[in-house]
């Protein structure tokens, strides 16, 4: 109920999209069940159809289960890890193969894979992976995570944040200058990082997960 309130404010006020993630009301902890997506996600796409909405289809006791909002068709968009990373105590592996597969599978569903770049591997990653080998289709859609615990540092001083964020953008537009990137920073970074990212005309994703 919280995440369906809290997506309804934010298109209300003129959201082109929202990132979703459900947690289990017991609980409180994240998890994966379709039950909990359709109560977020169906009466968004009813009130919002114009809009994009984007949930986390990454961690999951099952790639099934994990996928399961893309294969009902509730999401447009979705995060494809390309790198190894230690997001918080939780450590994300993904193998090659199954980037592979999973970024082909998410575009023969018609959901958009948004490369999820936590450090300057990811890009390399990317790039080898899935753009040099033309499973991804334009236009590409870059994910940029600074300053999450496990990723690039970026949240020392901003001095150190202004660094960071020009490297990424550097980097990805070397591989696609049309590339669309979206910033999303963690802690006291998000403010310096989502004026910077403004100036350099990307996009900025802000608020809780």
């Amino acid at each position: 109920r919280d995440s369906l309130e809290s997506a309804r404010e934010a298109l209300k006020a003129g959201a082109p999209a929202v990132h979703i993630h459900v947690r289990d009301p017991k609980t409180g902890m994240p998890t994966h069940k379709i039950e909990l997506y359709r109560e977020v996600l169906v009466p968004l796409r009813k009130e919002y159809p114009d809009r994009i909405l984007d949930a986390c289809c990454v961690f999951g006791p099952t790639h099934h289960e994990t996928l399961m909002p893309v294969e009902e068709g509730l999401i447009d968009i979705t995060p494809v890890n390309t790198t190894a990373v230690y997001c918080g105590d939780s450590l994300l592996a993904p193998d090659p193969k199954f980037v592979m597969a999973k970024t082909h599978y998410l575009q023969e569903m018609g959901c958009k894979p948004e490369i999820a770049v936590y450090d300057t591997g990811d890009i390399d990653n990317a790039y080898r992976w899935l753009i040099k080998t033309g499973i991804l289709e334009k236009p590409y859609y870059w994910l940029v995570l600074p300053a999450l615990p496990g990723g690039s540092p970026a949240s020392w001083n901003p001095h150190a944040m202004a660094e960071s964020l020009s490297f990424f953008v550097r980097r990805i537009k070397e591989i696609d200058s049309e590339s669309q990137i979206i910033v999303c920073c963690a802690g006291r970074a998000a403010r310096f990082l989502g004026v910077q990212a403004l100036l350099l005309g990307c996009h900025v994703r802000v608020g809780m997960e």
